[in-house]
């Protein structure tokens, strides 16, 4: 928004400074994904292609699937140190990025939401991990963090 704003009533010194600090953070991309939020992603997303192989409604079709289209892209991207997307925005950055893989991801998600048919958006998920070794559960922990674990009453 800073980069492609309009100065109202006119433009500043300090605008222009924030639209080339703007410039340079989107330019320079994001920070590499640290390991442990890696391994949270591919968790997650593995997690939801179970759902998607043994679903029990058409319903949870859907919900998995929505879920999916929006997680699946945003671990692509940051694993490629991309800027992520959400939403509407998914189809144009991936296409900015990779356009076959764009077509792809369209095609695979739009079977799914139509048709109810998984297996293209298990196999796209299964190929986007693969780099990374594949889906992730066996030997993955995530703890909770110390401020969120309660306390054992000390009090006798």
């Amino acid at each position: 928004m800073v980069l492609e704003g309009i100065e109202i009533p006119a433009p500043t010194a300090v605008s222009r400074a924030l639209k080339e600090r703007a410039a340079a953070v989107i330019e320079a991309g994001p920070p590499a994904l640290a390991t442990e939020g890696e391994q949270r992603m591919r968790y997650f997303i593995s997690d939801l292609l179970d759902d998607l192989r043994a679903p029990r409604s058409r319903d949870e079709v859907i919900g998995t699937g929505a879920r999916l289209y929006e997680q699946l892209a945003d671990y692509h991207l940051r694993r490629r140190r991309l800027w992520s997307a959400k939403g509407k925005a998914i189809a144009r950055v991936l296409g900015q990025a990779d356009p076959a893989l764009a077509a792809r991801y369209g095609d695979a998600f739009a079977i799914l939401f139509t048709q109810g048919d998984p297996k293209p958006v298990i196999h796209l998920a299964e190929d986007l991990l693969r780099e990374a070794g594949g889906p992730l559960f066996e030997g993955y922990r995530a703890d909770a963090p110390p401020a969120w674990r309660r306390q054992p009453d000390t009090a006798v």
